[in-house]
């Protein structure tokens, strides 16, 4: 799978999955905020955007991955 998406920068990236390095990203609005290869750094940019201590499976949900508000 791969998805088109614009860096903060205003550069375009493509993201393809599986892949072997940089598997956790953040988009907020449309954009990429972070990219990085630990789950721990994602959740903490998340937050940072969010206001919320971390990802909440019983607010948010994931579809394809991707992490949603119910």
């Amino acid at each position: 799978m791969t998805k088109r998406y614009v860096l903060s920068s205003g550069e375009t990236t493509f993201l393809s999955y599986p892949s072997d390095k940089k598997d956790y990203f953040v988009v907020s609005d449309g954009v990429i905020v972070k990219r990085s290869d630990s789950f721990a750094t994602a959740e903490k940019k998340f937050a940072e955007i969010t206001g919320e201590e971390r990802m909440d499976l019983f607010k948010h949900k994931l579809i394809n991955n991707v992490l949603h508000e119910r």
